[in-house]
């Protein structure tokens, strides 16, 4: 595969070329799909659906605002049956280094260009990535940082900060159509998503949003301050692929704890408690007699050598209640360094975003459905698969 490096005045024809000549999406087929390493398609996205709220700054000025920081990510894929991968990023920092999903570089090779707003395009590599969030860094050549304005998007401080019903935006190259730019509604928050078909993991916090997004927007989610509130990963669509107006992205907490060890190892270490649970239900509470109210996480297994194993935390038995699966029996996670803990999604994402591999937690544990117990473990290194 060559350098997609173009003269000015054939990048349009040789981009049109390119929407043309590939007609296959490359995605993974799950309930919810990881959408954004892509090669175009024939088909056309959806415009877009604008929100009615009144903003800080108008669309067309985020748009505006935000345009010169979004940038053309393209790969060749390592098997040759597939297609050139294309996917949206932006910029992170003055020392060049974008943003985007790591699904965008999944199975692809050398040489990766990045094509800027004004139709340049210069060379990148691979200094950092991460699966389980699906974020990925890039580092520019460096002959882009002397030929082009670097222009960095803000990001906000605290994602915790968001709320349902708050306008978003993305700018992205939705099946290889340039700048295209979308808006919607913040429709959820902190949801718990499943990130690989293989991995029993799972990725906290996710913001959700009802934007009309198509493969290729890998782009950041801005609020009407142009602040990145997200970086865009998945897309749920229906088994046919029709869209849903479901659309998930990484929250700018996550990011800005993440990114930073991307930059200086090129990996992420993820703290690990090594259980995993639910939820507790009114099915739950009836059958283990629990006190009304009663939330939290059940633990169903603990992990063999684990932190949580060390400690004692002791895993529940799978047991059929009007046709479905439950848990019953096992301790019951109540809280969590002196925070109330109500469902899985509080437990992981403290873990998750408030801790680091080594940090030592106290959980307040329910035994026997009756008797607490505060149990100190510390964190450990999450494995990259468990058996």
């Amino acid at each position: 595969m060559h350098h997609l490096r173009f003269a000015s005045t054939e990048r349009a024809i040789v981009v049109f070329i390119i929407i043309m000549m590939i007609t296959t999406i490359r995605i993974v087929v799950l309930p919810i799909q990881r959408t954004l390493a892509v090669a175009a398609a024939t088909t056309q996205p959806i415009s877009p659906m604008l929100p009615t709220q009144s903003s800080s700054m108008s669309l067309t000025n985020i748009f505006k605002q935000a345009q010169n920081s979004i940038v053309l990510i393209t790969a060749p894929p390592i098997a040759k049956n597939q297609n050139v991968s294309l996917g949206a990023g932006f910029i992170y920092d003055k020392n060049g280094h974008i943003l985007t999903a790591a699904d965008v570089l999944e199975g692809t090779k050398p040489p990766i260009d990045i094509m800027f707003s004004d139709g340049n395009f210069y060379s990148a590599r691979i200094i950092g990535k991460d699966s389980y969030s699906s974020l990925a860094v890039l580092q520019l050549d460096k002959s882009a940082l002397s030929q082009e304005k670097i222009q960095p998007l803000p990001i906000l401080s605290n994602s915790s900060t968001l709320e349902i019903g708050q306008p978003v935006a993305v700018i992205g190259y939705p099946y290889g159509l340039t700048f295209s730019f979308s808006s919607g509604l913040i429709s959820g928050l902190n949801r718990f998503v499943p990130i690989q078909s293989n991995s029993k993991f799972s990725f906290p916090g996710e913001i959700q949003f009802n934007g009309i997004i198509n493969p290729g927007d890998s782009g950041p989610l801005l609020n009407l301050d142009g602040k990145v509130v997200g970086l865009v990963n998945q897309i749920n669509t229906g088994s046919n692929g029709t869209f849903s107006g479901i659309n998930f992205a990484i929250p700018s907490n996550a990011i800005q704890k993440i990114v930073p060890q991307l930059l200086a190892t090129g990996s992420y270490k993820y703290p690990w408690l090594g259980l995993d649970g639910s939820s507790i239900t009114p099915e739950i509470t009836r059958a283990m007699n629990l006190k009304n109210q009663t939330k939290g996480v059940i633990v169903g297994s603990v992990a063999k050598g684990s932190p949580a194993y060390t400690a004692g935390i002791l895993g529940g038995r799978q047991t059929m209640i009007n046709g479905q699966k439950y848990t019953l029996g096992g301790d019951i996670v109540v809280g969590v360094d002196n925070k109330q803990v109500r469902n899985i999604e509080d437990l992981v994402s403290y873990v998750d975003f408030g801790k680091s591999v080594g940090d030592t937690i106290v959980l307040k544990v329910l035994k026997g459905g009756n008797v607490i117990k505060n149990i100190s473990l510390k964190l450990s290194e999450r494995p990259t698969t468990l058996h």
